[in-house]
C-alpha cells in the first residue's frame, strides 16, 4: 500500500505507475514507468477495499490527471 505512517505535514508523495490506465478516449491517462504525484489529503477508500487519490503530473498541483485507483501506482519513497 502507498500510505505510510508519515502522512503528517506531508501532502504530496511521488509514485510510479505500475499499470496503464486508459481514459474513456482510449488514450493512456497514466503510463507504465512514469512518475506522478499523489495528493495524500485526497486518499479515500470504498466499501470494496479499494483506495483512490488525486494524481498530478507535478508536485505543485498544476497538472491534474485524475482521481485514480491507487493499485495502479507504487510509492517511490
Amino acid at each position: 500500500m502507498i500510505l505510510s505512517g508519515e502522512m503528517e505535514g506531508k501532502h504530496m508523495q511521488q509514485v510510479k505507475c505500475l499499470n496503464e490506465r486508459k481514459a474513456i478516449s482510449r488514450q493512456n491517462q497514466i503510463e507504465v514507468g512514469k512518475y506522478y504525484y499523489l495528493d495524500l489529503s485526497t486518499v479515500i477508500g470504498d466499501y470494496e477495499g479499494d483506495w483512490y487519490g488525486s494524481i498530478y503530473a507535478d508536485d505543485k498541483k498544476e497538472a491534474y490527471i485524475g482521481h485514480l485507483k491507487l493499485s495502479h501506482l507504487r510509492s517511490v519513497e
